[in-house]
């Protein structure tokens, strides 16, 4: 079992290795340990229900920002982390959750709902509907969640430059 929770957190550490120094930081990630999410932050499920990070993380997590439309590295994130979730020894919503959250403020929760549906079609395992939650919400409270966690992106016309993670 402690094999197990240690591939789950190297997996969580190689997803977010690619950090860059704050200085020179504009697309990227900026490792920020010992920050703290804000559980103030507001969204909305693939449901369409309103919550705040506090009414939906109780147990360890696993963070994914995405946005769901994206036509590049999303879509293998996802798909890869739907994998591990598959694999990993460990029982959802027992001992883990899963967050996505869109830094895109223009998705929506049907958006949401369409790729949530999508991955979880690929899960052979039981895996609880609650145990993934998929998040979309304002450019606000967005970055709130990205600034804290030190994910950058940038917009551009129709799409983001952003790392993976």
């Amino acid at each position: 079992m402690k094999f197990q929770k240690s591939l789950f957190f190297l997996l969580i550490f190689i997803l977010s290795s690619s950090s860059i120094s704050a200085n020179e930081i504009e697309v990227g990630i900026d490792e920020k340990l010992g920050n703290y999410i804000p559980m103030d932050a507001v969204f909305q499920t693939s449901k369409g229900d309103t919550v705040s990070l506090k009414d939906i993380i109780d147990k360890p997590f696993l963070l994914a920002l995405v946005y769901y439309e994206c036509p590049g590295i999303c879509s293998p994130l996802l798909t890869e982390l739907s994998w591990v979730v598959d694999k990993v020894q460990l029982e959802p919503l027992q001992d883990f959750n899963v967050i996505t959250i869109s830094f895109d403020p223009r998705e929506t929760p049907e958006i949401a709902e369409k790729w949530k549906r999508n991955y979880f079609n690929s899960i052979r395992r039981n895996f609880p509907d609650e145990a993934w939650t998929f998040l979309t919400g304002d450019s606000l409270n967005i970055s709130k969640v990205t600034e804290a966690v030190g994910f950058y992106y940038k917009p551009t016309q129709d799409d983001f430059l952003h790392a993976g993670a």
